[in-house]
């Protein structure tokens, strides 16, 4: 999903060159939500599970398109492009499948994406490696390329300038009242109690997961000086851990409450929402949007919530964060808290040691850099 908002942030930059061209997107099925509506596309065109390799080139050659940029990893459609006869073939320089393009172009570098080995893990930790100075990336990740700039070079690749601009993901006031009103939230717009997502989500790793008790203490810290609204999101898979957190952080804020400890709050207030599980993808787009900060260790919902529109909090866990961070490298509106460990960038799915990279992000830290960012004016950037 995070190449999708590099997708979306090249095609931006497309459509600011070819203003009057008619752009195309085939894009998989469960990225329809991200999509549709996007300004930069004008035929959203969706691979579905009964799609043929043979019907989907039958369309192509239909559509007569002049150019495919093919903007994924996949053989299967730079074979696609090769087999419809487009004549303007452009994809990353990977694999034996550059064959089927007339513009390969350098990919993202591999360092960013092939895990360390255990071996490398327990040689950086013991200081046979060291990271690179204020950016916890390891002497193989090379320079410091951002993730996304990759996507960029396709759209130069076609000798067109480039201008780049943050990934925007077109939602409607209608969209975000109906998912206001389905998950029942208050209403945004009489709210005056900042919105703070806390994204627990943790993909295909389930290392990779702040504790929960530092959650709890985090939010504790803010909240007895800052009372916000605390929506609790992830996936069907999280919702083991997030139930349990979400009834905690309830009973301890409401227990605050009652002593009078958390300014301004109200005995009848709902403090914490869980919605893990409940909230669609655009539907979880809709609240981001409308949320003060956006909390979250998984670098998906962060570059979904930055491309919403919301600020970021990032907890870097087995990336590099400087490559990984939402937004420009010096926008004050998307931060990302390190742990001083060399392995903190091994991109691995499991870690071989003690998950050192979130055991070291204290609570502290997290309650600091979310005070901070809660006592800015939200804007838009």
């Amino acid at each position: 999903m995070v190449d999708a908002v590099f997708t979306m942030a090249a095609l931006q930059a497309l459509r600011q060159a070819l203003p009057e061209q008619t752009l195309a997107l085939l894009a998989p099925e469960p990225q329809a939500a991200l999509w549709r509506g996007h300004p930069a596309v004008d035929h959203l065109w969706l691979r579905t599970a009964r799609d043929t390799t043979s019907s989907l080139v039958r369309q192509w050659q239909a559509e007569g398109f002049d150019v495919a940029l093919v903007a994924s990893d996949s053989w299967q459609a730079a074979w696609e492009a090769w087999r419809a006869g487009t004549p303007m073939r452009v994809g990353f320089a990977r694999g034996w499948w550059r064959g089927f393009l007339t513009h390969a172009v350098k990919p993202r570098p591999a360092a960013l994406e092939r895990p360390m080995s255990v071996r490398q893990v327990r040689r950086a930790v013991a200081g046979l490696a060291t990271a690179v100075e204020g950016s916890g990336r390891p002497p193989e990740a090379g320079g410091a390329e951002h993730a996304g700039e990759a996507w960029f070079r396709l759209v130069a690749a076609m000798g067109l300038p480039v201008r780049p601009q943050p990934p925007r993901i077109a939602l409607t006031d209608s969209e975000v009242r109906r998912a206001v009103e389905r998950l029942g939230l208050p209403d945004p717009a009489a709210d005056s109690v900042p919105w703070v997502v806390l994204d627990v989500r943790s993909g295909a790793a389930p290392a990779a997961r702040w504790p929960e008790d530092r959650w709890r203490q985090a939010v504790g810290r803010i909240h007895k000086t800052r009372p916000c609204r605390w929506l609790l999101t992830g996936g069907m898979r999280d919702r083991d851990f997030s139930r349990p957190l979400a009834v905690r952080l309830a009973r301890e804020l409401a227990s605050w409450r009652q002593g009078g400890s958390a300014p301004g709050a109200v005995a009848s207030e709902q403090w914490v929402f869980h919605l893990a599980g409940k909230a669609t993808l655009r539907e979880w787009l809709a609240v981001a949007s409308r949320c003060a900060v956006v909390v979250a260790v998984h670098p998906a919902s962060l570059h979904l919530a930055a491309a919403a529109g919301a600020r970021t909090l990032g907890l870097a866990a087995a990336l590099d964060p400087g490559a990984w961070k939402p937004g420009a490298p010096d926008d004050p509106r998307h931060r990302m808290l390190v742990s001083p460990t060399p392995c903190v960038a091994c991109r691995r799915a499991q870690c071989p040691l003690d998950r050192r990279c979130l055991e070291g992000v204290t609570a502290d830290q997290i309650a600091g850099a979310l005070a901070a960012m809660l006592a800015q004016p939200k804007g838009r950037g």
